[in-house]
């Protein structure tokens, strides 16, 4: 599905997956090999170029906040890296067991009905970095996902509800959201009903079609060319 977004909204996409990171050091493990420095494959949006690093990832259509797939899709999102959560599979994977990035996470927009799948490397570890983001989200789309998995994004998107129903400015964007993707006002019951409603069968039968890299733009920023 390339060519099907403009640059300035993949560029808009990417620093909303950016912008809440911290400034972060690589973890603590062995860098491989230094790696050939890669060309953009043909269909890879570029800008920015020549940044101290590289910030790079994918953009993938997703159900809008009206859409039945709302629910798994939120809960996929959670499993992969949604928050950059040391819990994440992209975080347990790519940083802290292979320490190629400086930051990883993956974002869901539902008003806007997209994933952003995104990390920060040095330019040395790009490659292996964006081989093992892609391993990792394969494996998510084709494999299993085990009850705990489940039952802690369940958790998390209930606690993460529940906070913003206790922030005034957190419910005035949540209105203003609902009301852009046609939604009704809900509360955290609501959404714990909706989610408790969905298994890890559920989850893989919905990953095999939402996470398919094939069907994504990819974006990356700092390489100059």
């Amino acid at each position: 599905m390339t060519g099907d977004v403009d640059p300035p909204a993949v560029r808009a996409a990417a620093e909303r997956v950016f912008e809440s990171w911290p400034d972060a050091q690589p973890a603590n493990s062995p860098q491989p090999s230094p790696s050939p420095k890669p060309k953009p494959d043909k269909d890879m949006i570029v800008f920015n170029a020549g940044g101290p690093s590289v910030r790079a990832g994918f953009l993938l259509r997703a159900p809008k906040g009206a859409d039945p797939g709302f629910a798994t899709m939120s809960m996929l999102n959670a499993i992969l890296g949604g928050g950059s959560g040391a819990d994440t599979r992209l975080y347990r994977e790519v940083r802290t067991r292979r320490g190629l990035v400086y930051a990883i996470g993956s974002a869901y927009n539902a008003n806007e009905g997209e994933l952003y799948v995104g990390f920060e490397s040095t330019k040395r570890n790009f490659a292996a970095a964006r081989t093992a983001v892609r391993d990792v989200v394969d494996e998510l789309r084709t494999g299993t996902i085990s009850t705990e998995e489940r039952d802690r994004a369940y958790r998390k998107l209930l606690v993460r509800a529940l906070r913003r129903q206790a922030v005034p400015d957190e419910v005035l964007d949540d209105l203003g959201s609902l009301a852009q993707s046609h939604r009704a006002p809900g509360d955290a019951g609501s959404l714990a009903a909706l989610y408790a409603a969905i298994s890890p069968g559920d989850l893989e039968r919905f990953a095999r079609t939402a996470l398919r890299l094939d069907h994504a733009t990819e974006f990356e920023e700092g390489f100059g060319h």
